[in-house]
């Protein structure tokens, strides 16, 4: 199990982006992508129960645990972000999904039970665009506010039912309209090579949704 740890885990990001394009783009208003992105994370989020009945995301601590019993995620821990058609009604932008990849067996040793998330503009062009994120779950620390992933949920045995952790991230003052470059890392496991894709959230109609 030991050597497991060198592996190094990297982060997935729904609704998916296709590896040819790296283009996740969401317009805010009625078109066929945006019905398709709330159809896609509706579906998938409905795997989830509103609490844990097992696992204490927020400590790290599992109740009676077992190898073979995996941990509920709570749909709570993402906040606003639980319900993805009521988020984007209200705040007119839209929430992004991170997951960690599954690898057989990898246990992570970090500070506080907590794998580290940061994401933010890929380069300083991108800066200007895409400013702080807010995580759902996230945590403060001495080095700044991060998003998540409870090691409570670890290790991964192929069990059944075992629930894919997820972590909500949203940049509520992202310029519309534009295509921003995003990168999220993980700060405390793995090599830090980071997760990069295109993001453009549209509120204007154009020739694209027609």
């Amino acid at each position: 199990m030991q050597s497991l740890l060198k592996l190094n885990p990297g982060l997935g990001v729904l609704p998916p982006v296709d590896p040819e394009a790296t283009l996740m783009q969401v317009p805010v208003f009625d078109s066929k992508q945006r019905t398709e992105y709330l159809a896609f994370m509706e579906e998938y989020l409905r795997q989830y129960k509103n609490k844990s009945t097992n696992c204490n995301f927020a400590t790290g601590e599992r109740d009676n645990w077992s190898p073979d019993v995996p941990c509920e995620f709570p749909l709570e821990l993402l906040g606003p972000c639980a319900t993805p058609a009521k988020y984007m009604e209200e705040n007119n932008n839209i929430c992004i999904y991170l997951k960690m990849n599954k690898i057989y067996g990898y246990l992570p040793d970090v500070p506080d039970k907590k794998v580290l998330v940061q994401c933010g503009p890929a380069t300083s062009f991108d800066g200007e665009n895409l400013n702080p994120p807010i995580f759902f779950p996230s945590v403060v620390t001495e080095n700044g506010t991060f998003g998540y992933f409870s090691s409570v949920t670890f290790p991964y045995l192929n069990q059944p039912g075992f629930q894919v952790p997820l972590l909500a991230v949203t940049f509520p003052d992202v310029r519309k309209n534009t295509v921003v470059m995003v990168s999220c890392t993980l700060t405390n496991v793995g090599t830090g090579e980071p997760l990069r894709f295109d993001l453009s959230i549209d509120d204007v109609k154009s020739i694209a949704f027609q």
